[in-house]
Parts: structure tokens; C-alpha cells; sequence
């Protein structure tokens, strides 16, 4: 525990994180690279993959979803994992993703 306390202190954002994060402020257009933009400086985005649990209430704080999400077919476990695998790869460590539903 100790080693990793220690780590976190010396690099507190991992470098894949921060190889991630120059990428996607490269990618900005430059008009919106500004002190205020998050996206590139604090974070590399967000995510989601759609269709694990049985059905969805709409009862998240911050949900999006229209009432046709309850109209998409559920994806397997097998492919909700390869989803994951991706958004992992896009948003490197400790990126933030969310798992909602999809019927």
C-alpha cells in the first residue's frame, strides 16, 4: 500500500493518461483550446456502453436517453466487454464510463 501511495504522489496522472490527454487536446480545434476547456487538460472525454441490464427506468440524475432506448436489442456480455475494452482504450486510466441500458 505504501508503493502505491507513494507512486501516486510522484505521477498523479499516469503517463498513458497524459498521452491521452495531449492527443485529444491536439485533436481541439484551436478555437477551442482555452483555459476553461476541460477536455485535453483534465479529462479525456466519457463513455458508455449500451444494453447490459434487463431494462431501463430513466431514473438516473443525469440520464439522456429518449424512450426509444428501450427499443434497441440487448448486446451479449461478450460484446459489452470488447465495448469496454475500447472505451478503455480511449480514455486510459481512471476514465469515467457509463453502463446503461438498452430494452
Amino acid at each position: 500500500m505504501t508503493l502505491n501511495v507513494l507512486r501516486l504522489l510522484r505521477e498523479p496522472v499516469p503517463r498513458e493518461k497524459q498521452r491521452l490527454m495531449r492527443a485529444r487536446w491536439e485533436s481541439l480545434d484551436p478555437r477551442w483550446r482555452t483555459l476553461g476547456q476541460g477536455f485535453g487538460q483534465q479529462a479525456t472525454g466519457c463513455g458508455a456502453t449500451i444494453g447490459v441490464h434487463p431494462r431501463c427506468d430513466f431514473a438516473c440524475t443525469g440520464c439522456y436517453l429518449g424512450a426509444e432506448a428501450n427499443a434497441v436489442e440487448p448486446i451479449s456480455l461478450q460484446e459489452t466487454f470488447r465495448q469496454l475494452d475500447q472505451i478503455r482504450a480511449w480514455l486510459g486510466p481512471k476514465g469515467n464510463t457509463q453502463i446503461t441500458d438498452a430494452r
